[in-house]
């Protein structure tokens, strides 16, 4: 895999998002420092590698150019979520079995820690569906405790299987 960063925009799946930008004291200064702080992700662990080079090629650029001196942590990675097929077939089953929806789902870039659990042991995470049109991290999520019952009753089935 060898792209340029709009290749890899375009041909991979992935989120490059700057969310806290930290930087000088009033508004007709150039600042002295500048602190900035974000996330990426990837759904392969290759693409999250080359992601942090493009980083680090561009500081070096701007170095170059400008003079400026700086320093990058990579502080976290989320390894990506594999699900293991024979749990994904069970859990298919359960759901027919109880009567219940399944619905497979796009791979989806959030950054979970269960990832570092599947690169270990064989997993499988899914979405119950909680009832609820807000997103997850909205202040306005509030879930379904009719959705309890049910994801009892599919964990219970399989630890039983």
């Amino acid at each position: 895999m060898d792209y340029d960063i709009d290749e890899l925009s375009q041909k991979e799946r992935v989120i490059f998002h700057t969310g806290k930008i930290e930087a000088g004291t009033v508004r007709n200064v150039v600042p002295d420092y500048c602190k900035m702080e974000g996330t990426h992700r990837a759904l392969d662990k290759k693409i999250s590698s080359l992601i942090n080079g493009y980083i680090l090629n561009n500081c070096d650029i701007v170095q170059e150019e400008t003079g400026a001196k700086y320093e990058v942590d990579f502080l976290q990675s989320y390894d990506p979520v594999v699900n293991d097929s024979s749990l994904v077939e069970k859990l298919k089953n359960i759901c027919q079995s109880l009567n219940i929806e399944y619905q497979e789902a796009e791979p989806t870039l959030t950054g979970e820690d269960f990832g570092f659990f599947t690169t270990l042991y064989p997993g499988l995470l899914f979405w119950l569906g909680s009832g609820c049109d807000f997103p997850l991290h909205s202040d306005k999520f509030l879930p379904s405790e009719d959705a309890i019952p049910i994801g009892i009753n599919i964990f219970k089935h399989l630890a039983l299987e």
